[in-house]
């Protein structure tokens, strides 16, 4: 990994902030001790790499206090352009005019701003945010305070209002400016309950139980598509290992989203309920070894069916599974869990899923799932394809995040998935929607792709005429392959096909207007129109086509990356979230802004985009110099910000110097000798070292 080093005020910077603040007056405080900030990384990998911006964007400004309690107030404020002068926060209020103070818990310490317009192509800028415990409420000066730097790259030539005419890395700056934004809006959203340890919750707003327990598990989602996951507050050791719990540590100290995240886990935890298992062939374990021992336990699951087409058991169990907690003992409030392996949990989740399937009493509907658990033999005349796609996520995501671990999916469950994925097949292709009469449902496609993949009928060929090997139905491998065919073409004839309102809030496809660039960036941005696209639609085609198998980079000739990120690019709000057009999809419905903006943050989630390369020493070898004679000589560096670089160098001989700036040697040396030089390079973002070798010749001999 390249090296990499975080940005810090320079000595001169704190200096002017401190002596700003002054020392005298009315002290008044609102919590105790210097605070630790945490400006919100562009990037949690490497944690140097900075934000994007672009002239004419309203940029927010990102910042928390790590396991700040609940209840305790700091004071910030924000320098945006990095002048050394505290700036005015858009729509906030001073709560102190005199040091240009806000106040807010240290959950949420960010503001908006333009930063001023730039007339270069790009310029990085180091935004500063200081926190303080209290201040001086006469002369504004803090008490207590600590600092913290937010880089950005601010270009000149970006707009969202056009993202289809640039380059794709112009595209995924933008793109990843939607994803952040998206991000915080969840993350402001987000409800914190107890205040601190291993055992505190939190949720996401929801209308009922069940809409709660989707939102939340979407975050958890979310956040985990776009790098964040959930660690334990530091110092919990609730891993079986020194080495997971010191990586849970650094994760909790480092990633902002993190206290979140283990909140979000616990609710979910904490929400599970036990599902009476009654066929036991439903945990069979296909002779591989159960995880739990061979114990007898019951499932788990949500028990909560208000508004059963979100499925919340299906996207729990995803959330859980994919929240990277594996290895650990679960110390939830909820007595149901508390000081299982995690491990344990996930297969006693994935077992209420299977049990839940509709089983052999039902040719028509086996191996799909209804709007509760059909684990009592229940005679079932439909099966529904939106919680069915919900299940089959879940299950999924449960298999290829744990299944080393332990967690397994038996043969059982997916011989009668495949008599599902025949059975609810319509001629169209799509997926029948028994709600809607014959009619086809987009929404779940890409979830049904997913399924024909896990069971392996795209690697078919059409024309085999082996048998596919299924109890449930007496299809061939040919015919296999042909079902995965039709819901592929369903997904390409549809592709651009509007939004129908006679099929009330289930008929969304990807596009409310049926053409992904649409959208009008102001209007969405100012709330005058919702949001042109489909989040859930979009992430179901974006799971399948990045199934790592096989990945797909075009349905037709649509290129689905670009076309999402342009809809998503346009269709966000200012503050940070998506609100798809009023009726248009059950989600939105349902699930309301935080669920629906969960849904298009895992649609674009993507790793942070370098658009600037790390920066490298391109110079290889030395020019020669020799002793009492002139010498110069230039140094090269490749990638980064080249406007940005700045050397170092060490071991020069006697009589030589170095321009930090240029890069370049010069003077003339006095003693001959083979030095080792000690060369570095950076451009703010990255640095690069190189050891060179200046070779300097004895000078010629003078005969007196």
């Amino acid at each position: 990994m390249k090296g990499m080093r975080r940005q810090v005020l320079s000595v001169l910077g704190i200096l002017v902030f401190l002596i700003a603040a002054g020392l005298s007056g009315n002290n008044e405080t609102f919590a105790i001790g210097p605070p630790v900030v945490l400006p919100v990384p562009a990037s949690i990998n490497d944690t140097g790499q900075p934000h994007y911006s672009y002239n004419g964007h309203l940029a927010t400004f990102k910042a928390v206090v790590p396991g700040a309690g609940l209840t305790a107030d700091y004071y910030y404020r924000w320098d945006i352009d990095g002048d050394g002068n505290w700036d005015q926060l858009a729509g906030k209020t001073y709560a102190n005019a005199a040091g240009k103070w806000y106040r807010a818990k240290g959950s949420d310490l960010s503001g908006q701003q333009y930063l001023p317009s730039i007339s270069e192509e790009r310029k990085l800028i180091h935004s500063v945010i200081e926190v303080a415990a209290g201040i001086n409420t006469s002369t504004g000066a803090p008490v207590d305070s600590g600092f913290g730097t937010y880089p950005i790259l601010q270009y000149r030539d970006l707009s969202s209002a056009t993202p289809s005419g640039l380059s794709d890395t112009q595209r995924s700056i933008l793109k990843n400016i939607a994803m952040e934004d998206a991000m915080w809006y969840l993350h402001q959203q987000f409800v914190r309950v107890e205040a601190a340890g291993s055992g505190a919750t939190g949720y996401l707003p929801g209308a009922s139980n069940d809409v709660k327990a989707a939102n939340t598990a979407l975050y958890v989602l979310a956040m985990a598509e776009n790098g964040h996951y959930a660690a334990y507050p530091a110092g919990s050791d609730l891993f079986d290992t020194s080495a997971l719990n010191e990586r849970n540590d650094i994760l909790y100290n480092t990633d902002p989203y993190a206290d979140d995240l283990y909140r979000a886990v616990n609710y979910l935890l904490n929400n599970l309920a036990e599902l009476t298992i009654i066929n036991e062939l439903d945990q069979s374990d296909d002779g591989v070894g159960r995880i739990d021992g061979d114990i007898d336990y019951s499932g788990l699951h949500i028990p909560f069916y208000t508004v059963p087409e979100i499925n919340s058991n299906g996207l729990v169990l995803s959330a859980l599974a994919k929240s990277r907690l594996t290895g650990s003992t679960v110390a939830a409030g909820g007595s149901l869990v508390n000081g299982l392996p995690f491990e344990l949990i996930i297969q006693r989740m994935v077992d209420a899923g299977i049990a839940s399937q509709i089983d052999e009493n039902n040719a028509l509907t086996q191996g799909g799932w209804t709007g509760f658990p059909a684990n009592n033999n229940q005679v079932i005349s439909a099966a529904n394809p939106l919680i069915s796609a919900g299940w089959i996520h879940g299950l999924h995501t449960a298999e290829e995040e744990m299944g080393a671990d332990g967690v397994y999916i038996n043969n059982r469950l997916k011989d009668r998935l495949a008599n599902h994925l025949c059975q609810i097949q319509n001629a169209d292709g799509g997926c029948i929607y028994a709600p809607l009469g014959a009619d086809s449902i987009f929404a779940p496609a890409g979830d049904y792709l997913l399924a024909c993949k896990w069971l392996g009928w795209d690697q078919w060929d059409a024309a085999d005429e082996t048998a596919a090997g299924c109890t449930s139905t007496a299809i061939t491998k040919g015919e296999a392959r042909q079902i995965y065919d039709r819901y592929l073409q369903y997904v390409i004839d549809h592709w651009e096909t509007p939004y129908d309102s006679t099929k009330n809030a289930n008929g969304s496809y990807l596009w409310t207007s049926g053409d992904f660039d649409s959208a009008v960036t102001q209007d969405c941005l100012s709330g005058a129109a919702s949001s042109n696209l489909a989040a859930r639609s979009l992430y179901g085609i974006r799971n399948f086509a990045e199934y790592e198998a096989s990945p797909i980079t075009s349905f037709g000739l649509n290129d689905w990356n670009r076309q999402f990120s342009v809809s998503l690019i346009k269709g966000q709000h200012a503050s940070g979230y998506y609100k798809e057009a009023a009726g248009a999809t059950l989600e939105q419905n349902a699930l309301g802004l935080p669920g629906t903006t969960a849904y298009a943050a895992m649609a674009g989630g993507d790793l942070y985009p370098e658009a600037v390369s790390p920066v490298s020493v391109a110079t290889a070898e030395l020019t020669q110099a020799t002793a009492g004679a002139g010498y110069s000589d230039q140094l090269a560096a490749a990638g980064g910000l080249t406007e940005n670089y700045t050397w170092v160098i060490s071991g020069l001989p006697a009589g030589l110097t170095y321009d930090s700036a240029a890069g370049a040697i010069s003077g003339t040396p006095t003693l001959a000798g083979t030095y080792p030089l000690l060369v570095s390079v950076s451009d703010s973002i990255s640095t690069a070292s190189a050891t060179l070798y200046l070779i300097v010749r004895p000078g010629a001999l003078t005969i007196t």
